[in-house]
């Protein structure tokens, strides 16, 4: 895996994980937050994916 892409992977994971952390711990509706963070989750690492040709656009 060339430097940047990889570079580029630690980010997407790091704001994942800051994201999911933060839906878990807070907020009155933490079920629901941590479902929508998840959603957005899901479309960040398929964005990721497509943009490095590890998947092909469902488009």
């Amino acid at each position: 895996m060339p430097e940047e892409q990889l570079a580029s992977a630690v980010e997407l994971l790091m704001a994942l994980k800051r994201d999911l952390m933060h839906a878990r711990r807070f907020g009155p509706d933490t079920l629901a937050n941590y479902r929508r963070a998840c959603s957005s989750a899901e479309g960040d690492v398929e964005a990721w994916l497509i943009e490095h040709g590890h998947l092909k656009s469902t488009e």
